[in-house]
């Protein structure tokens, strides 16, 4: 009889991986997503869990300021690098998180008036120019932007396409 090694896995984080999208009812923990049920009542991978990397080479420092005051207890830093990184021209902060409020009542899961709102920011950030890390220019994409809405109806609607 051949006996079979374990080999533990570890898993890697720089940051929030999207949970996943439940559309039905299940038991626990099978409601969970992986990164939920790796983590536990964690807000970022434990030591004893994997490897957390606490720099981000993607992200302009001033988001990262954002993400770990909100999520990561402060672990999550932004590389110098990604300082240059900016949208120039448009009416929003050239880096960061920056909260657009949207006034509404009566809207259970889908507020047109959010939807509204997302479109014209949207627009407003395609008006402008995106600096790279590397200090060149180009004019922002469509694909730069990232809508996240906290469920798959509000999502569908907000599309950009």
């Amino acid at each position: 009889m051949h006996s079979r090694k374990f080999r533990p896995s570890t898993p890697i984080s720089t940051g929030l991986t999207s949970r996943a999208t439940i559309q039905g009812a299940y038991a626990y923990p099978a409601n969970l997503s992986c990164r939920d049920w790796m983590l536990g009542d964690h807000a970022t991978v434990p030591p004893d869990r994997g490897i957390f990397l606490p720099m981000s080479r993607r992200m302009h420092p001033d988001v990262c300021r954002f993400i770990p005051d909100q999520v990561y207890k402060g672990r999550l830093t932004g590389h110098p690098d990604t300082s240059c990184q900016a949208v120039a021209g448009t009416a929003f902060p050239p880096a960061g998180a920056f909260w657009v409020s949207v006034p509404h009542e009566g809207n259970a899961q889908i507020a047109p008036e959010g939807v509204a709102s997302i479109h014209s920011a949207a627009h407003e950030l395609l008006s402008g120019v995106w600096t790279e890390k590397d200090g060149t220019t180009r004019p922002m994409r469509q694909s730069d932007n990232m809508v996240v809405a906290p469920d798959n109806a509000q999502s569908s609607d907000s599309e950009l396409g």
